[in-house]
């Protein structure tokens, strides 16, 4: 791994980790989990205290709320995965509907299996939907490849004057992050890498994509290189404190994203068109 890679992004993030508690924007809604009869008395007064006025929950609160689900579900992840895989199935399904907000998706059982058998060698296909089992189950070695994560992390790169080596962003629908599309962004950073050759020219309709390879890592190699990539920048970070804790990092880069990182693009990004 690129060390100096890693020192970019940990330097990037080093002056925003203190406000995580205050920026992590997800709320999500356990109903659903009660259904399955799996919790402890203790996990549920846990997680109740949460629950009877989340509207009235600070976002501390919130993010204190997420730290504990991600440890009591992924403990019942792997009893369930060894006692009741019907319920591991449900439960694998509950994250990536209900607590991911994911919905549709054909054979879902399929993908949830390939997560738990192959970890991080897994498609790049539906990864946003699989990623979120994986890192709730082993969140020490993985952690969630969505759209949101992607976009941070490329921009932290291509500020720092990366040249290759992006992440493929998966498809996402967030307004802001649509209109200073990251992909775009990246091409025109590297308009030079863009130019047509003889060997490359305007008529290749593959044109773009055949840049795009020198430029973006492989989907096939993509999640197993961004959880390579984001172990190492917790561990400096955070100064290696929360080792089985990966989701830190990620929570981090997904908060960003919408907000921190576009108003980074805006002061950052000057464009001029020439007659």
């Amino acid at each position: 791994m690129n060390i100096t890679r890693v020192k970019i992004i940990a330097d990037y993030l080093e002056e925003i980790k203190h406000t995580l508690p205050s920026i992590y924007p997800w709320n999500s809604n356990l109903k659903g989990l009660y259904g399955f009869e799996i919790l402890s008395q203790d996990e549920q007064d846990f997680l109740g205290k949460f629950e009877s006025n989340s509207s009235e929950i600070s976002p501390a609160g919130k993010f204190e709320k997420e730290l504990g689900l991600k440890k009591i579900v992924k403990k019942h992840l792997h009893h369930l995965h060894q006692t009741n895989k019907t319920k591991f199935i449900e439960l694998a399904k509950w994250i990536i509907k209900d607590w991911g907000g994911i919905s549709g998706g054909n054979e879902t059982d399929k993908l949830i299996e390939e997560i738990v058998i192959n970890k991080a060698n897994i498609s790049f296909d539906r990864i946003a939907s699989s990623s979120k089992v994986g890192a709730f189950m082993f969140p020490e070695e993985l952690i969630i490849y969505d759209s949101r994560v992607a976009y941070s992390l490329n921009w932290i790169l291509l500020k720092n004057g990366e040249s290759s080596n992006f992440f493929p962003i998966p498809d996402g629908r967030n307004s802001k992050m649509m209109a200073f599309d990251m992909n775009v962004l990246i091409r025109l950073g590297l308009k030079d890498k863009y130019n047509p050759t003889a060997e490359n020219s305007l008529a290749n309709k593959k044109m773009i994509n055949t840049f795009d390879r020198k430029v973006f890592i492989d989907k096939k190699q993509a999640y197993k290189e961004l959880n390579l990539l984001i172990k190492q920048v917790h561990q400096l970070l955070w100064e290696n404190k929360y080792p089985e804790e990966l989701y830190r990092t990620e929570m981090l880069l997904f908060s960003i994203s919408d907000n921190y990182v576009y108003e980074d693009i805006l002061k950052s990004v000057e464009f001029s068109i020439h007659n």
